[in-house]
């Protein structure tokens, strides 16, 4: 089954991380449309999206009550998203179990013992109870089987994970015609999964600089 992994790269002071952990809507909308860049309305056709908020509805009757309460609230979130600066990235299955299997290979070679510190980087346990769990609202499985598996990393992890990355630049793994530096960005390359290991990896590194933490869902 493919999927695909979405990195967000925040301050926890950032208005964005408080109204997550204060706001129920922000948080289910964010969890619910992180796939979609944050866009319902104009990314559906009118039966999905009365679908979509008739699941909200039967999911969070306490936060969305009826289709027309609901609209506004929706609005209100993907105009806030549209004007929120939010640094991200992603990695699709196929290109994550590449990425993981070449990392694997190098610190294997190197005889560097951080493989899970690589797997949290990755695809850390965003299940229930894990320590990685971000859940501020202590949602549990809804109605019709939704739930965020939402991860948070820390700062700290965030830190170790750029000291890990910072001499692991794309062409150290993948054979590539030039070093990432030189590339723009692998805008040239044919190996698609070396590019996305690049953004994914400065992603990190930014974030590092900022001492962001990294939100990270599953789609």
């Amino acid at each position: 089954m493919s999927y695909a992994i979405y990195y967000f790269a925040m301050s926890q002071e950032s208005d964005l991380y408080q109204r997550l952990c204060r706001d129920k809507a922000t948080y289910i909308l964010m969890a619910r449309t992180f796939q979609r860049d944050f866009e319902w309305l104009d990314d559906m056709e009118p039966e999905e999206l009365e679908e979509e908020i008739g699941i909200l509805i039967e999911d969070y009757p306490d936060v969305f009550s009826t289709q027309e309460q609901a609209l506004p609230i929706i609005e209100q979130f993907e105009m806030y998203m549209q004007n929120c600066p939010l640094e991200s990235a992603y990695l699709a299955s196929y290109y994550l179990r590449e990425i993981e299997h070449n990392l694997t290979q190098l610190l294997d070679t190197l005889q560097r013992n951080e493989h899970k510190l690589l797997s949290n980087l990755l695809c850390p346990d965003g299940s229930r109870n894990s320590p990685q769990q971000f859940n501020p609202h202590l949602l549990s499985p809804t109605v019709t089987g939704n739930f965020s598996n939402f991860s948070l990393l820390s700062s700290q992890i965030i830190q170790a994970g750029a000291t890990l990355l910072r001499d692991i630049p794309p062409e150290r793994i993948f054979d590539v015609p030039e070093p990432w530096q030189d590339s723009n960005q692998g805008m040239c390359w044919d190996d698609e999964a070396a590019t996305f290991f690049g953004y994914w990896r400065d992603l990190y590194l930014e974030a590092a600089e900022r001492q962001d933490v990294m939100l990270i869902g599953v789609s």
